[in-house]
């Protein structure tokens, strides 16, 4: 073979044609900063558009979507439900329980644990009595029915603090002259008279109840009562021996 046909391209080989002389080479080499901005933007531009496009087709197929869903969903199993409804149960009972046990506390420390008494020797007795009908001593008017709520709290609790007899009534009968003339207080301690009369029935007791009734505009009462205090200031009379002449 010689040199010329080495040097002879065959028309197989020849690639290139006088159309693609003029066709514009976008391969990019060298970018400048300003270039690659452009581009960035640009595709940020396309990125936008095709996010939107793509929400907008996903929102038209948005109820099958739905529906598929839907008809792959698996119903829960009747032994997880049992499960789930013990569960719950359990839970509820135990609530129920702590609220009732929580609820019988607070009755019986309220309403139903017996008061502390305390049991005195006489002469603890005559000291505490002694306190009881003093309480309250050369205060004024205006002072007492300030601090009525207090006396009345005050004098209670002591009065449920002793199991005596003497140290209770003590109590009732002091209630009764310092709150006697609060109006407030005037049924109150109606019913301290009458729990007096109860425990001890004497003609004090009977005067205090005749003459609270009749603070309180009842006369048919306070009628009845005074007839009872007469009828025991009496019989006192008829009791008591002559003394030595």
């Amino acid at each position: 073979m010689d040199e010329n046909q080495q040097n002879k391209v065959a028309a197989e080989d020849v690639r290139f044609y006088s159309s693609d002389i003029a066709k514009p080479d976008e391969r990019v080499f060298f970018d400048s900063v300003k270039e690659q901005k452009r581009r960035e933007k640009e595709e940020q531009k396309r990125l936008r558009i095709e996010a939107k496009k793509i929400a907008k087709e996903s929102k038209k197929s948005g109820g099958a979507k739905l529906q598929k869903q839907a008809s792959s969903y698996v119903p829960m199993s009747s032994e997880k439900k049992d499960g789930i409804r013990k569960g719950v149960l359990v839970g509820v009972c135990v609530l129920v329980a702590v609220c009732l046990v929580v609820g019988l506390i607070y009755m019986f420390n309220t309403f139903w644990k017996p008061n502390e008494t305390t049991i005195l020797s006489d002469e603890e007795r005559s000291r505490v009595i002694n306190e009881i009908s003093t309480y309250y001593n050369n205060k004024s008017a205006s002072e007492i029915d300030e601090d009525a709520k207090d006396i009345y709290q005050y004098l209670g609790d002591t009065y449920n603090k002793y199991e005596d007899k003497d140290i209770r009534l003590a109590c009732l009968y002091r209630r009764i002259v310092l709150l006697k003339d609060i109006e407030f207080y005037t049924p109150k301690v109606l019913e301290d008279a009458k729990t007096a009369e109860k425990m001890e029935s004497s003609v004090r007791s009977a005067g205090w109840v005749a003459f609270l009734y009749r603070m309180l505009g009842d006369e048919e009462n306070a009628a009845e009562y005074d007839k009872l205090t007469e009828d025991r200031i009496r019989d006192e009379s008829q009791n008591e021996q002559p003394g030595e002449g």
